[in-house]
């Protein structure tokens, strides 16, 4: 079996712990971003040589997200940027435009001129230099990612998951609104 298994992450800190589940949280706080890094490494006892190691996340990664796994002899690195986990919704308009929405942001044309608004899923998908109307956000508190990390010795393999827990940052929708352009 596998002995001690190293989780650094972010640049925060070093600990080495017997098969511990989890990296240090993070906070998001740039609204439609979050950068990760981390790694773990696998000191096996003397009497074993390490086969090989690998790491599987635990979540559908979608398109919007990237996670970088690296393996290497003695380790893995495990970095990315998380797009897709809070669903933060905003309606706009380009700028001229006229339109009117109920108290639940349904279009509700009172003239001929209103046009309906546009519709996207995640700040940073917001095109630059149009009219916001409306930003819902997103007000999940966190939400957990990990991965499962495999490693194999000349003694067996050996499984475990570290996870990662991403917390929300409620100013940053502040910030996205006031800094758009």
């Amino acid at each position: 079996m596998a002995g001690l298994i190293s989780i650094q992450d972010n640049g925060i800190g070093d600990e080495t712990r017997e098969h511990d589940k989890n990296f240090d949280d993070v906070t998001r706080a740039i609204p439609f971003e979050l950068s990760f890094e981390a790694s773990v490494t696998a000191d096996v006892d003397p009497l074993e040589e390490l086969v090989s190691i690998s790491v599987e996340p635990n979540f559908a990664v979608s398109s919007a997200d990237t996670v970088d796994i690296n393996i290497t002899d003695s380790g893995a690195s495990i970095s990315g940027v998380f797009l897709s986990g809070y669903l933060d919704v905003v309606y706009f308009i380009s700028k001229g435009e006229v339109t009117n929405l109920d108290d639940n942001y349904n279009f509700v044309p009172k003239f001929p001129s209103h046009v309906p608004p546009s519709r996207v899923e995640g700040l940073g998908n917001v095109p630059p230099g149009k009219q916001l109307l409306a930003v819902v956000t997103d007000t999940k508190a966190w939400y957990d990612v990990s991965f499962t990390v495999t490693v194999v010795t000349t003694d067996g393999p050996t499984s475990f998951t570290v996870g990662l827990r991403v917390n929300n940052d409620m100013d940053a929708y502040g910030k996205f609104v006031k800094e758009y352009k």
